[in-house]
């Protein structure tokens, strides 16, 4: 669901939400600037995204302006990240690049990691939360994420970029918990594809007992 300064966006012909969930707004004015907010939720919780937009006349000589790249000058995602190796504390995954390279060369990669902690902002640059950043221009298509938490789940993406910004993103990688044998089931693979499954790791409710009926009882 998508949000004006914290009511509920009304839709007309210049604001429209397509079926995924994207926001378009089209012939601008300054009525249209202001904080966008948006909802994503599911009964495993929610996720909240704040945009600020800001229009004004392209003569004010007090605010940069800018035009957003040509979708087609920007470079292919890259491949699914794969899990290379894993230690108690670090992950290193590796990916492909796309064949389509855009309008420029590649500068690097940018790599981004999901898990429960920068689900609720914790040990992450300023509190960040949902995807965060791990590390821009990565030069080679492997990454080594350290100082990962034992027995959190985490999840990867990665973006390619050039001169005129950065990819959609990769698919995302299968989880890994990190601290697990090496030979564990997500490693299998037996969970990874399992959405629920992987929704509810991200959740403190893994099971709910919802009722206990004795069968049997001794002295």
């Amino acid at each position: 669901a998508w949000y004006f300064e914290g009511e509920a966006l009304i839709q007309n012909h210049r604001r429209n939400v397509s079926n995924d969930g994207t926001l378009i707004l089209k012939d601008l004015d300054k009525g249209d600037s202001g904080t966008y907010t948006c909802v994503a939720s599911s009964h495993h919780g929610k996720y909240v995204w704040n945009g600020v937009l800001l229009v004004d006349s392209p003569i004010n000589p007090n605010i940069h302006f800018f035009r957003a790249a040509d979708v087609s000058a920007l470079p292919g995602p890259p491949t699914k990240p794969q899990i290379y190796n894993s230690t108690d504390n670090s992950v290193t995954i590796t990916w492909n690049q796309n064949n389509k390279i855009g309008s420029s060369s590649v500068l690097g990669y940018q790599v981004e990691v999901f898990s429960r902690e920068t689900l609720q902002g914790n040990n992450t640059p300023r509190n960040s939360r949902g995807w965060v950043v791990l590390a821009r221009r990565v030069y080679q298509a492997q990454y080594t994420a350290k100082s990962l938490i034992p027995g959190v789940t985490y999840m990867f993406i990665v973006r390619t970029e050039n001169s005129h910004g950065l990819s959609g993103s990769s698919p995302v990688s299968d989880a890994i918990t990190i601290g697990e044998d090496t030979n564990s089931l997500w490693e299998t693979g037996v969970y990874s594809n399992n959405t629920e499954f992987r929704n509810n790791i991200l959740t403190d409710n893994i099971v709910e007992l919802i009722e206990a009926t004795p069968i049997d009882a001794k002295t």
